[in-house]
């Protein structure tokens, strides 16, 4: 489970820092692991900063007031935000945190970019048979690189480009962008939640209704007091299962049916096996320090930055901490399921104790050979 949300300036109202920074805290219960985000000013250049911190400390990183503040001008038209919570590639090594994009030399945006919140289960295959013929080419380890690719081959975002990206088998809310389609935002959606909000001004997506509420109203000076506006023009709307859309600055251009779940088996895709809490995070970590990678350390550029940190040890990354994370996989190969943990449950001492509520194996330890799964 990852949250995306974004904003589509549309009218007279700029598209501002504060917004970016609330659009991911309140998305952030549904990712901890790493928080992104990415702009596109009105010419198609796209702006990216991603690490691997829960959003409430991204958003407090002096690093991402200084991006902000450097290229969030009136130019930018369309906003991307990813909260992270991740199933596969480390989120320490900061490529295969979202949003996802085939950077060049200089570390920018090659050509589109990509956040996605659900998981396919035939993205290496999808690169292995696609790589000479269609030039399938990974950028990262993520599963969701593949709707990068699929972009990234077309070249441009219209209404073909959606048939191409089913291709990918799996669950999905997905938003992007090209730099080719200056002003062109693309959202997809099957099984994974996306709400639309909108005022005369701004489009706005996400995947909870909650946190288009808090952006979407102005803050003002009242009585010598900072006020957000009831803003009674808000509007809302779920976007249809199963569909595509594309935005430009007249609004909806042009739709499309979209399937991505509708073969094979569906559900959710399992990525390791004889794995456990402990374990798949402390092989993250441990992954990362032997690459030389770890948070991102070696990306560098200057328009597309990345916030980057010394190894300070396991507790200043979101994913080591125990208390961020938002689900276990269960360590049974016959279950396997992605079991959402409470903030209690959410601590060491605790989760050794907790048990499977689909087979009943400990979600710490060892799975109970003597549990069958129907």
């Amino acid at each position: 489970m990852c949250g995306i949300s974004g904003l589509m300036r549309l009218g007279k109202r700029a598209i501002r820092k504060w917004q970016l920074q609330i659009m991911a805290t309140e998305l952030q219960h549904r990712g901890t692991d790493a928080t992104g985000f990415a702009l596109m000013e009105e010419d198609g250049s796209i702006h990216i900063w991603k690490v691997a911190y829960p959003a409430w400390k991204a958003c407090a990183l002096p690093e991402f007031h200084t991006w902000a503040d450097s290229v969030l001008t009136d130019r930018i038209r369309i906003a991307l935000v990813h909260t992270r919570a991740y199933t596969k590639g480390s989120p320490h090594i900061n490529e295969n945190n979202h949003p996802l994009y085939q950077p060049d030399k200089a570390g920018h945006a090659l050509e589109g970019v990509i956040v996605h919140n659900g998981m396919v289960r035939n993205d290496d295959g999808l690169f292995t048979v696609n790589k000479n013929l269609h030039g399938f080419q990974r950028s990262c380890a993520t599963d969701s690189d593949v709707f990068r690719a699929i972009l990234d081959n077309h070249g441009a975002i219209n209404k073909a480009l959606i048939k191409e990206m089913q291709l990918v088998e799996g669950t999905a809310a997905v938003a992007a962008i090209h730099h080719n389609s200056p002003g062109k935002l693309l959202l997809l959606r099957d099984s994974n939640p996306l709400v639309l909000g909108a005022t005369a001004d701004t489009l706005a997506f996400a995947s909870t209704k909650e946190a288009l509420h808090k952006v979407l109203k102005p803050w003002i000076k009242l009585h010598n007091l900072p006020m957000q506006v009831h803003a009674p023009d808000l509007s809302f709307i779920a976007m249809p299962n199963e569909t595509g859309y594309i935005f430009g600055p007249q609004g909806l251009e042009e739709h499309d049916v979209f399937k991505c779940n509708g073969r094979g088996v569906g559900g959710y895709v399992k990525y390791q096996k004889n794995t456990n809490y402990h374990s798949k995070q402390e092989t993250a970590r441990l992954a990362a320090i032997t690459e030389k990678r770890y948070n991102g350390a070696d990306s560098k550029g200057s328009k597309t930055l990345f916030s980057e940190h010394p190894s300070k040890g396991v507790k200043d990354a979101g994913t080591l901490d125990p208390g961020l994370f938002e689900f276990v996989v269960c360590p049974n190969e016959q279950c396997s399921k992605h079991v959402e943990l409470s903030a209690s449950d959410r601590q060491l001492s605790t989760i050794a104790l907790l048990a499977c509520r689909s087979c009943g194996s400990n979600l710490a330890g060892a799975p109970d050979a003597s549990m069958q799964v129907n």
